[in-house]
């Protein structure tokens, strides 16, 4: 997961009717997900949109093993 997706975890999607979903677009906030969301329902009212959050991949290596150095010892 790069950089820019772990920030913006709030996620607006498309539905389909097979029970897939498209990624539209990723956001910071919740609530600018949510304006979004309204937007996209009123250009296009027959298709279903959904908030999801994106809980992200756990990455071991980075997550467990990060450097604590910061300039000085403890």
């Amino acid at each position: 997961m790069t950089y820019g997706n772990r920030l913006r975890r709030w996620i607006v999607v498309r539905l389909s009717s097979n029970l897939q979903h498209v990624d539209v677009a990723r956001f910071l906030k919740y609530a600018d997900a949510e304006g979004y969301r309204q937007i996209l329902r009123r250009i296009d009212p027959t298709r279903r949109y959904e908030i999801m959050f994106d809980a992200g991949e756990q990455d071991t290596e980075t997550d467990y093993y990060r450097p604590c150095y910061r300039g000085y010892y403890y």
